[in-house]
């Protein structure tokens, strides 16, 4: 199964959180799971990483190592194409964040699974998958 992280799972992932959960993990690590990530997640990292104030819940990479974090882990980044954006015309407004909709409608052109932690995004239906 392919699946297209959502930019918290990645950052989770990739910096041990203890949030993800076992099953979640399992998931992600099975043998038959492809892991992406699209680059419209290291353009909001990198932008969360810029506005970040010195808080517990800031950023805790930087766009440069996140990419690169990205590419250690073996995880292979997705470029934002002229036709998933395009994709954002059939996309119900069920969320207003242009970063998750830009996922959304990534996944959808793509034929992935956006894997996410943020069940507000549950309402695209299967094209999101809760973990």
């Amino acid at each position: 199964m392919r699946y297209l992280l959502d930019t918290h799972i990645l950052l989770w992932r990739l910096v041990g959180s203890d949030r993800l959960t076992v099953s979640a993990i399992e998931l992600m690590d099975a043998e038959n799971s492809e892991l992406l990530a699209s680059a419209a997640s290291v353009w909001e990292v990198a932008i969360k990483w810029s506005l970040r104030k010195g808080g517990p819940d800031d950023m805790p990479l930087s766009g440069r190592a996140f990419a690169d974090a990205l590419d250690q882990a073996g995880i292979e980044v997705l470029p934002i194409t002229p036709a998933q954006a395009a994709a954002l015309d059939d996309l119900e407004m069920h969320h207003r964040d242009p970063f998750d909709r830009l996922l959304i409608a990534a996944a959808r052109h793509e034929g992935l699974t956006l894997l996410t932690h943020d069940a507000r995004l549950a309402d695209y239906g299967t094209t999101v998958r809760l973990i």
